[in-house]
């Protein structure tokens, strides 16, 4: 989205119906522009994007959202007259899955956090949070449910706050990563982060938890830049099939 904007491109979304029910395959797919479509001016041609819709339409019957509005409508929780907070979440708390007692049903915690997983799309500040109260999901407690509810207070009280995306910026890529050691009390891995720019624009942002055990904060650390480089490359390709130049 940062690149669209700086190159006023049109930007439309999709929903494709009964996406689910479409069996599995274990046949290798290799997906190719659809017939029609130029490359070489990607999102300027608005006769050319609803081409594409009508193509794919015909394919899998999908619903036309128009341009790119929102990501995600949440419904209120019954907390219409709380008390706002600052922050979606206490850092000094540290979660585990014997934090306090287990709910006697998850199906509201569930719910409440698939919602909320969907809006780190636009809120990084939340991700975090969701990363933490995403992992037991199964076997949540009533002091993870008053966590999920905290980040609904802080989204009550910051309704407006998103990304931007600027028009007038140069297309320098920098990035920032981190990583806390041991962080995860379950099961003592880390947990990393990272960010990358285009001048003030964030393209992508992450935080999870290490797949393996770090001896030292170092390992843990050489394992986030790691992963930060893989994103990078990524990134690299992308921009290079979008045509823009890279510095």
């Amino acid at each position: 989205m940062a690149i669209t904007a700086i190159k006023s491109w049109h930007l439309h979304q999709l929903d494709v119906n009964i996406t689910f029910l479409h069996r599995d395959i274990n046949e290798t797919i290799y997906i190719k522009p659809p017939p029609g479509l130029k490359i070489h001016k990607p999102g300027s041609d608005l006769q050319e994007i609803l081409h594409i819709k009508t193509y794919l339409h015909n394919l899998f019957i999908i619903k036309d959202l128009g341009k790119l509005k929102y990501f995600l409508g949440m419904e209120d929780y019954g907390m219409l007259t709380t008390k706002l907070i600052s922050d979606p979440m206490d850092y000094t708390t540290h979660l585990s899955k014997d934090s306090r007692t287990p709910l006697a049903s998850t199906s509201a915690y569930c719910r409440i956090v698939r919602r909320l997983l969907h809006l780190t799309n636009t809120r990084p500040e939340i991700c975090y949070a969701m990363s933490k109260l995403s992992e037991f999901l199964d076997s949540a407690t009533d002091k993870y449910f008053q966590v999920a509810l905290r980040v609904l207070r802080y989204l009550k009280g910051a309704p407006s706050m998103g990304l931007f995306f600027s028009l007038f910026i140069d297309l320098t890529p920098f990035d920032f990563s981190d990583s806390d050691w041991r962080a995860c009390l379950n099961s003592r891995r880390s947990i990393i982060g990272y960010c990358f720019f285009l001048g003030t624009s964030i393209i992508s942002y992450k935080s999870k938890k290490q797949d393996t055990i770090s001896a030292s904060s170092c390992e843990a650390e050489y394992r986030t830049l790691a992963l930060e480089t893989r994103e990078a490359q990524w990134l690299r390709y992308m921009m290079k099939e979008l045509q823009i130049d890279q510095q």
